[in-house]
Protein backbone atom coordinates (compact mmCIF):
# COMPACT_ATOMS: atom_id res chain seq x y z
CA UNK A 1 0.00 0.00 0.00
CA UNK A 2 1.29 3.08 -1.17
CA UNK A 3 1.07 6.27 1.64
CA UNK A 4 1.80 9.84 1.21
CA UNK A 5 3.67 10.72 4.32
CA UNK A 6 3.21 14.55 3.37
CA UNK A 7 -0.44 15.91 3.79
CA UNK A 8 0.37 19.26 1.57
CA UNK A 9 1.74 16.94 -1.58
CA UNK A 10 -0.77 14.62 -1.52
CA UNK A 11 -3.12 17.65 -1.87
CA UNK A 12 -1.22 18.96 -4.55
CA UNK A 13 -0.80 15.51 -6.14
CA UNK A 14 -4.60 15.60 -6.43
CA UNK A 15 -4.80 19.09 -7.51
CA UNK A 16 -2.62 18.37 -10.43
CA UNK A 17 -4.62 15.45 -11.35
CA UNK A 18 -7.76 17.84 -11.27
CA UNK A 19 -5.59 20.23 -13.41
CA UNK A 20 -4.75 17.36 -16.06
CA UNK A 21 -8.41 15.98 -15.69
CA UNK A 22 -9.88 19.60 -16.57
CA UNK A 23 -7.67 20.40 -19.44
CA UNK A 24 -8.82 17.05 -21.21
CA UNK A 25 -12.20 17.94 -20.67
CA UNK A 26 -11.43 21.31 -22.31
CA UNK A 27 -9.06 19.96 -25.08
CA UNK A 28 -10.88 16.92 -25.82
CA UNK A 29 -7.49 14.62 -25.77
CA UNK A 30 -4.48 14.13 -23.95
CA UNK A 31 -2.49 15.14 -26.33
CA UNK A 32 -3.92 18.63 -27.58
CA UNK A 33 -4.17 19.40 -24.08
CA UNK A 34 -0.45 18.74 -23.62
CA UNK A 35 0.42 20.58 -26.23
CA UNK A 36 -1.20 23.57 -24.88
CA UNK A 37 0.36 22.79 -21.89
CA UNK A 38 4.02 22.39 -22.73
CA UNK A 39 3.64 26.37 -25.43
CA UNK A 40 4.50 29.52 -23.36
CA UNK A 41 1.20 31.21 -22.18
CA UNK A 42 0.96 35.32 -21.94
CA UNK A 43 -1.27 35.09 -19.08
CA UNK A 44 1.20 33.41 -17.30
CA UNK A 45 3.70 35.98 -18.08
CA UNK A 46 5.06 34.15 -21.00
CA UNK A 47 6.00 31.04 -19.10
CA UNK A 48 4.55 27.15 -19.77
CA UNK A 49 1.66 25.59 -18.07
CA UNK A 50 3.44 22.83 -17.33
CA UNK A 51 6.38 24.90 -15.70
CA UNK A 52 4.28 26.49 -13.17
CA UNK A 53 2.21 23.98 -11.40
CA UNK A 54 4.62 23.90 -8.50
CA UNK A 55 2.20 25.89 -6.02
CA UNK A 56 -1.37 26.14 -5.36
CA UNK A 57 -1.69 29.34 -6.14
CA UNK A 58 0.26 28.55 -9.70
CA UNK A 59 -2.36 25.31 -10.14
CA UNK A 60 -5.23 27.91 -9.52
CA UNK A 61 -4.12 30.22 -12.42
CA UNK A 62 -3.87 27.14 -14.74
CA UNK A 63 -7.27 26.10 -13.96
CA UNK A 64 -8.97 29.41 -14.10
CA UNK A 65 -7.01 29.72 -17.92
CA UNK A 66 -8.66 26.31 -18.35
CA UNK A 67 -12.04 27.84 -17.59
CA UNK A 68 -11.79 30.67 -19.72
CA UNK A 69 -10.63 28.45 -22.37
CA UNK A 70 -13.63 26.54 -21.71
CA UNK A 71 -16.38 29.19 -21.77
CA UNK A 72 -14.19 31.07 -24.90
CA UNK A 73 -12.48 33.41 -23.50
CA UNK A 74 -8.86 33.03 -24.82
CA UNK A 75 -7.45 37.02 -23.70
Amino acid sequence: MFVMKDESMSSQTIEIAAIFNHGIQVFETIEKFNHWASKPNMALEGKRPIDVINTSTDLKKVNALLTRIEEGVYT
